[in-house]
C-alpha cells in the first residue's frame, strides 16, 4: 500500500533531483511529499524550524547546502580537490624524494621500464595513439596522484588483516588491495578521458585504462624504490619490473568493460563493476600467489612471467574480437536516407550532455535517446 499523499503548498517545478533520494526508501515521490505528523497538525500556527522542518535560515544551513551540491552534484570537482590533497600529502613528497637523489630517479625510471612497453604495445593493438595527447596526460597524472587514496586504505587495513595467518592475508589482497588500487585507476579514466568526444570506441577504454596503469605503477615504483633501496639495493628494481606490467594489463581489462559501458548507458552500472571485479579479482589473485611462492624466487618469476602472459592474451583477443567486428561493420554501407535530421542530432547531444552532468538517469537517457532514433 504506497503512503498517503500530501500537498505542501510548494512549488517544486525547478527542483533538482537529489542522487540520495530513493536508494533506502524507493520511489521519490512519496519521499518528497509525505509529512510528519506534527507538520500536519501545527503547520502554519507555529514555527516548526528545526522541530519537524527545515529550510536555510542561519549561516550554517546555508553552508550545508552548498556543501552537499558541491559533494554530491558536482563529482568530478570533489574528486578534484581529493586528488589535489593527495597530491600534497603523498604523491608531491614521494616525486620530490625520489628526484632528490640520482640512484632514486633511475632505479624509479628502470623500474617501469617494461610497463611502457607493454602499454604501447596495447595502445598499438587498439589501432594507435590518435587522441589528444592532454588525455593520455591528464589520465596519467591522476593514476598517480589518486594512487594516494589506494595507499592510505591499503596502509589503514595492512596490520590488521595480515595479522591473521592466512585468511587475513586473502581478505588482505581480495577485498582491500585488488579493488581499491584497480578502482582509483578506473576514476582516473573516467573522470576526465570517458567524457571527452575522441572517447568513440569502445576499446578506447583499453588505451586509457592502460595509461592509468602506468600512471600507477610510476608513482608505486617510487615509493617501493625509496622505502627499500637502502635494504635490497637494485634488486627492488628487479622486483618492480615483474610486478609493475600487471598494473597495465589489469586496468587495460577493466577500461574495456568501462569503454562497454559507455555505449551501454542504460546498463552502465553493472558493465562497469563487472570489469572492476574482473581486473580486482586478477590483481588480488596475482598477490596472493606471489606471497605464497615468496620463498623460491625461480617458481615466483615463473609464475609472474606465466600469469601475465595468460592475462595479456585475453586482453588481446578482446581487442581482436572488436577490431574483427569493426572490419565487418565498414564494409555495411548505410542506406541513403539514413543521415540524421540535425535536429535529432542535436536533441541526442543535449540529453548526452544531461546525462554526463547527472541529470538523467540511465534509464531516463536510454528511454529520451529511444524515442529520438525511433523519429528517424
Amino acid at each position: 500500500m504506497s503512503p498517503p499523499q500530501f500537498d505542501d503548498g510548494l512549488d517544486r517545478s525547478d527542483e533538482r533531483p537529489d542522487p540520495l533520494v530513493g536508494l533506502i526508501d524507493g520511489p521519490t515521490e512519496p519521499y518528497r511529499t509525505a509529512r510528519d505528523p506534527v507538520t500536519e497538525a501545527l503547520a502554519g500556527s507555529t514555527d516548526l524550524y528545526g522541530i519537524s522542518e527545515w529550510d536555510e535560515r542561519t549561516l550554517s544551513d546555508r553552508l550545508s547546502v552548498r556543501l552537499y551540491e558541491l559533494l554530491l552534484r558536482r563529482p568530478r570537482l570533489t574528486v578534484s580537490v581529493l586528488g589535489a590533497a593527495l597530491l600534497a600529502t603523498w604523491s608531491l613528497p614521494i616525486i620530490l624524494s625520489t628526484l632528490s637523489t640520482p640512484t632514486t630517479t633511475v632505479y624509479t625510471l628502470l623500474s617501469i621500464g617494461i610497463v611502457l612497453p607493454v602499454a604501447v604495445v596495447t595502445m598499438l593493438c587498439c589501432g594507435g595513439l590518435d587522441h589528444p595527447i592532454r588525455l593520455y596526460l591528464v589520465t596519467f597524472c591522476l593514476s598517480g596522484f589518486l594512487g594516494g587514496a589506494a595507499a592510505f586504505v591499503n596502509s589503514s587495513f595492512e596490520s590488521l588483516l595480515l595479522a591473521v595467518p592466512l585468511v587475513g592475508m586473502l581478505l588482505f589482497y581480495l577485498c582491500v588491495v585488488g579493488p581499491i588500487e584497480e578502482a582509483v585507476k578506473l576514476l582516473s579514466v573516467r573522470l576526465v578521458a570517458y567524457r571527452d568526444s575522441s572517447f568513440d570506441r569502445v576499446i578506447d577504454g583499453v588505451v586509457f585504462g592502460a595509461v592509468a596503469g602506468v600512471g600507477f605503477a610510476t608513482i608505486e615504483n617510487a615509493a617501493y624504490v625509496l622505502l627499500y633501496v637502502s635494504q635490497f639495493g637494485f634488486d627492488i628494481v628487479l622486483s618492480r619490473l615483474a610486478a609493475a606490467p600487471g598494473h597495465v594489463i589489469w586496468s587495460a581489462l577493466a577500461g574495456y568493460y568501462l569503454g562497454l559501458a559507455r555505449f551501454n548507458p542504460a546498463q552502465a552500472g553493472p558493465i562497469m563493476l563487472k570489469g572492476l571485479l574482473f581486473a580486482a579479482a586478477a590483481h588480488g589473485l596475482y598477490n596472493v600467489a606471489v606471497t605464497l611462492l615468496a620463498d623460491s624466487s625461480l617458481v615466483s618469476f615463473g609464475f609472474v612471467f606465466g600469469y601475465q602472459l595468460v592475462l595479456f592474451a585475453v586482453l588481446v583477443r578482446m581487442i581482436r574480437r572488436y577490431r574483427i567486428a569493426a572490419q565487418h561493420a565498414a564494409l555495411v554501407e548505410p542506406p541513403v536516407d539514413a543521415k540524421p535530421e540535425p535536429t535529432v542530432v542535436r536533441t541526442l547531444a543535449q540529453i548526452q550532455a544531461l546525462y554526463d552532468v547527472g541529470l538523467l538517469t540511465a534509464e531516463e537517457f536510454e528511454l529520451k535517446r529511444r524515442e529520438l532514433l525511433e523519429r528517424l
